[in-house]
């Protein structure tokens, strides 16, 4: 008796992390290798495909459209379909697409494919960690548990970004910037992979049941008002850091740095974004207002001029660690924000429009950044992006708790 009741203990509680680490895979997919990974490969198509810096920014640009439609369509998509059959389905399509990618030399064509890869990528980050919340309340998972399964499973993006940046650019070295399709080809292998190892986790994943409790009403609207600063600062953060991300390997290559270089930096700041719920799981549940989503921002902010004031191997070390550290968190400061000062009913519309915010942030950020590197250097879109972020910081401190409507403790 007292043998089984240990294993049954065993099995809670490695189960969780078990499945999380699984379906981490997703976001390592739709984030790491479909979005974040496009920056390695970005100076090599760039000068095979000789583009500037505001047509390179605008390659990142339609995956954050794509990226926007696929969180406005994503409830109404797995409402038909299924969150299981949605999950399976775009990560099949993201291995397809990002293949399709090294095939073309079209400007065109890529802007379309990068478009579409956004949009499945979307539909993989939602659906997944509907599938895996779903999971862990089934279960009867909860607290700290709960809280580590779902952020190893949103820290996969930092996975995908380390194995991205350890890889590519020796493959680049090996192959040479002429065949960057090689690249694509690579990340597509590994999205593949994933998709197999994730078929482990779905099957004993069950799709969640839902009652229509639909209440677009001007009431829950103007309840979005008591978290406003917190929506616009979010939109900000993610003009601000998707434009370093997009021309931090191009700043590094125009500063002589080497693929090892590259490759160390990508690491630092993989390994320390799929950790980062470690560090600010206390920070966040005790700092009030918006202290605690401001300083997230502050953090990616000093870690995104470091690469520009500390040239040197110590400084991009730092920023890379520093930019990894806030970057997943924020969207973990957002939730609890949006728990401490509105009603539950209404907090997954608050998250939807928060991302909505985020994904325009990240069409406009990367057009900006883009034109003024084309007039001014890259050096100086990559302070644009720091500008930006401190704006987002900035704003997010305005941000208070409103007394009486806290739905969590």
């Amino acid at each position: 008796m007292r043998s089984s009741t240990l294993r049954t203990t065993s099995s809670t509680a490695l189960g969780p992390i078990y499945t999380s680490l699984l379906m981490a895979l997703g976001p390592a997919t739709a984030l790491g290798f479909a979005r974040f990974s496009y920056a390695l490969l970005l100076p090599a198509m760039a000068r095979s495909l000789r583009l500037d810096y505001f047509q390179a920014g605008a390659l990142n640009v339609t995956n954050a459209a794509g990226y926007l439609m696929g969180a406005l369509t994503v409830n109404k998509v797995s409402l038909r379909y299924g969150h299981k059959k949605v999950f399976i389905f775009s990560m099949a399509l993201i291995v397809v697409f990002l293949s399709l990618v090294g095939v073309t030399d079209s400007y065109t064509t890529i802007l379309v494919l990068r478009a579409i890869s956004g949009y499945f990528g979307a539909l993989i980050f939602i659906s997944g960690g509907v599938l895996l919340a779903h999971h862990l309340h089934r279960i009867g998972e909860c607290g700290k548990s709960t809280s580590l399964a779902l952020g190893l499973y949103y820290g996969g993006a930092g996975v995908g970004t380390a194995i991205s940046g350890f890889g590519l650019p020796y493959l680049l070295n090996l192959v040479g910037d002429k065949n960057w399709a090689v690249g694509w080809y690579c990340l597509s292998t590994l999205a593949f992979i994933s998709l197999i190892a994730a078929l482990f986790a779905l099957k004993d994943l069950t799709d969640p049941k839902y009652v229509s409790t639909e209440q677009n009403t001007h009431a829950n609207f103007a309840k979005l008002s008591h978290i406003w600063p917190s929506i616009l600062s979010y939109g900000l953060f993610g003009a601000g850091y998707i434009s370093f991300m997009t021309f931090i390997v191009a700043f590094f290559h125009s500063e002589g740095k080497s693929g090892f270089f590259v490759s160390f930096f990508y690491l630092i700041l993989g390994t320390a974004s799929f950790f980062s719920a470690y560090v600010w799981s206390k920070p966040l549940s005790r700092l009030p207002g918006g202290f605690g989503l401001a300083s997230t921002y502050l953090v990616v902010a000093v870690g995104s001029i470091l690469p520009i004031i500390l040239s040197g191997a110590i400084g991009s070390s730092l920023s890379g660690f520093l930019f990894g550290l806030g970057l997943m968190a924020s969207s973990t400061a957002l939730i609890k924000v949006s728990q401490r000062n509105l009603s539950q009913s209404i907090i997954t519309k608050a998250l939807g429009v928060s991302t909505a915010a985020m994904a325009l942030g990240q069409i406009a950020g990367p057009l900006l950044t883009g034109t003024i590197s084309d007039h001014y250097g890259v050096a100086s879109g990559m302070l644009a992006s720091t500008a930006v972020l401190v704006l987002a910081t900035l704003i997010a401190i305005f941000q208070r708790d409103v007394k009486g409507t806290t739905s969590y403790s």
